[in-house]
């Protein structure tokens, strides 16, 4: 595939990096095929970059992922999508957590960890709408082990934060359907509600001994914020936990880019902005980066809709309330 190299300054939102951009000091700054937006050309003109190399577009090729490989995500994803069904039925009626089924899910997860393309491709052509929690947890599962990749985190760190994701919601099956699944907006009565599952999560597995307590902490604080702007108690800082942290990036992110009954999906790099422009002050910002430039290298091929200049006037609190 032929590449030019241009000035940075000149380079558009969409041009996909052909070769890594390297400093003066020697330092990966961005990996080739990361996809130039706003944050991304941001990053290298605060450090200096003069030029990049990048696909010619005349040339320039979508790129696909692997037949074999995709059909192994699909098989991964359904498979765990009916082992986490059996366990939320059971926590459902209040039995005991399959704490063998939900580790056997953590690692069938994990294992897909360098599949990132395909995993993206299936969980973007979803068009489920029965059973969104599981779907939801699922999805949040896999954005959080991209994260705590990305972020350098040790193996056994990134099992919890699977698990951390595929429960954060478990508290949801405490709260009735007609609120969860509400097209219009919600009352005051019920959105006090729907905060109501965190707490509820929480209490349902306070006293399981095989997780441990990073992994319930963020059950209950998924929803707190930097700012001390979220729910359930309004606490700031580290107090929040890095767990509850990152899975409230992914929760967040994952809200925003699929459909629910009561609004359409948007564009992840539209997401990406709502986080850059709204979010930072509410969320840990050097995950928020770590979770922006290296997931906008893997989506070649997405519509972009982010146009420079552009300010996007959607409130995050939307998608920071209703799931």
């Amino acid at each position: 595939m032929d590449e030019i190299k241009i000035n940075l300054i000149d380079s558009m939102l969409g041009n996909v990096l052909s070769r890594d951009v390297i400093s003066r000091k020697g330092l990966k700054i961005a990996e080739k095929d990361t996809i130039i937006n706003n944050f991304v050309k941001y990053e290298l003109i605060k450090v200096d970059i003069q030029s990049i190399w990048i696909y010619d577009v005349s040339e320039f090729e979508q790129s696909y992922v692997e037949e074999g490989d995709y059909n192994k995500i699909k098989v991964c994803y359904e498979e765990c999508i009916i082992s986490l069904k059996e366990i939320f039925q059971d926590l459902a009626q209040e039995k005991t957590l399959k704490i063998s089924i939900l580790n056997h899910v953590a690692k069938l997860v994990y294992e897909n960890n360098n599949n990132i393309d395909c995993i993206i491709k299936y969980i973007r052509e979803i068009r489920k709408y029965e059973y969104y929690e599981i779907y939801h947890s699922l999805n949040v599962s896999f954005y959080a082990m991209f994260i705590g990749k990305w972020s350098g985190m040790h193996s056994s760190e990134i099992l919890d934060l699977i698990i951390a994701g595929l429960l954060h919601d478990i508290g949801k099956l405490r709260i009735p359907g007609h609120i969860l699944n509400k097209k219009g907006k919600l009352t005051a009565e019920e959105f006090k509600i729907i905060k109501r599952h965190t707490t509820l999560g929480y209490s349902m597995l306070k006293n399981e001994i095989n997780l441990n307590y990073d992994i319930k902490k963020s059950i209950l604080m998924h929803h707190e914020r930097l700012d001390g702007s979220g729910y359930p108690n309004g606490v700031t800082g580290d107090y929040i936990g890095e767990y509850a942290k990152i899975i409230s990036i992914a929760d967040i992110y994952d809200a925003m880019t699929t459909n629910r009954v009561y609004k359409n999906k948007i564009d992840p790099f539209e997401a990406f902005q709502i986080f850059l422009e709204t979010g930072m002050n509410m969320l840990e910002s050097s995950k928020v980066n770590v979770f922006i430039l290296n997931l906008s290298s893997h989506l070649l091929g997405v519509k972009l809709k982010l146009i420079d200049g552009e300010k996007f006037t959607k409130d995050l609190m939307v998608y920071m309330t209703r799931r």
